[in-house]
């Protein structure tokens, strides 16, 4: 993960210097363009130099911006090494295997990895913990789903990464489009700390020397009961119940920046699928 990191800082580099080469192209031949298309013009050198500086200023501003930018993002907008359930246990044979032995050492990596993220959350969030963050967890979910339910988009924005505040606008107009007016929810059996369970800790690196680019991903998974309706405009019940209650697993993944802003706190960065073992 250090090592994509560095790969993708030297991705930025060259790209950099590629696109600075193309800007100068551009105004070398914007100069001699200058020269034909504005020939009544006074002085077509002079104003062709002015344009080409300005668009190279323009253009050294915007590759700088550019460059820039990854340190004061908000969300790499992507789940890293989603979670896709615990993968069976391996066979005795597997110990006498050239795959079987790729595959140990790629669980043991997994492993290794959530140890270090957790270390990263201590040293990085001040006054982090398992206790707490699960805690924080459990309170993002719960009033997730309950903005959701009302239909506060504003509320889930804040909530969220981009990617998901953007998902979870498309599923509000796809509510309203299906004659959804009003919504019920209720969480009716709240699971305990204990039964939070963290299934996954990754984390994303652009730059491997500054922690102030990381973003940690913790997947959790959250079991409880809870109660769902929607209505009309009529107020007549179109889907669900007031009654039932609905045994509900989800598997979400929260992430946080490890910048030292006021701004860095928990979102919602994916609601992942149910493994197929489910």
């Amino acid at each position: 993960m250090i090592s994509r990191g560095l790969d993708v800082q030297c991705s930025l580099r060259a790209s950099s210097a590629l696109l600075l080469q193309a800007c100068n192209q551009r105004a070398i031949a914007a100069h001699h363009c200058s020269c034909h298309l504005v020939p009544t013009l006074p002085f077509p050198d002079v104003l062709a130099s002015v344009a080409s500086a300005r668009t190279q200023r323009k253009g050294a501003q915007g590759l700088q911006m550019t460059v820039t930018q990854p340190k004061h993002v908000l969300s790499p907008n992507i789940v890293v090494d989603p979670y896709r359930g615990d993968p069976p246990r391996q066979s005795l044979g597997s110990w006498f295997t050239l795959s079987g032995w790729k595959e140990r050492i790629r669980r043991w990596q997994g492993a290794g990895l959530n140890v270090f993220v957790i270390s990263r959350c201590r040293k990085y969030i001040p006054g982090w913990s398992l206790k707490g963050f699960k805690q924080e967890a459990l309170e993002l979910y719960e009033q997730t789903c309950l903005e959701l339910a009302r239909g506060n988009y504003d509320a889930l924005r804040n909530m969220s990464t981009p990617r998901v505040s953007s998902e979870l606008k498309s599923q509000l107009k796809q509510r309203t489009s299906g004659g959804w007016k009003r919504v019920h929810w209720e969480m009716v059996e709240r699971p305990t700390l204990r039964q939070l369970q963290l299934l996954r800790a990754r984390i994303g690196v652009m730059n491997q020397h500054d922690p102030q680019t990381w973003h940690v991903q913790l997947t959790v998974r959250l079991t409880s009961k809870q109660r769902f309706a929607a209505f009309d405009a009529k107020g007549a019940l179109v889907a669900g119940s007031m009654t039932t209650d609905i045994p509900v697993v989800d598997y979400w993944v929260f992430e946080r920046s490890l910048r030292t802003a006021a701004s860095s706190q928990w979102r919602i960065a994916a609601r992942l699928p149910p493994p197929i073992t489910d």
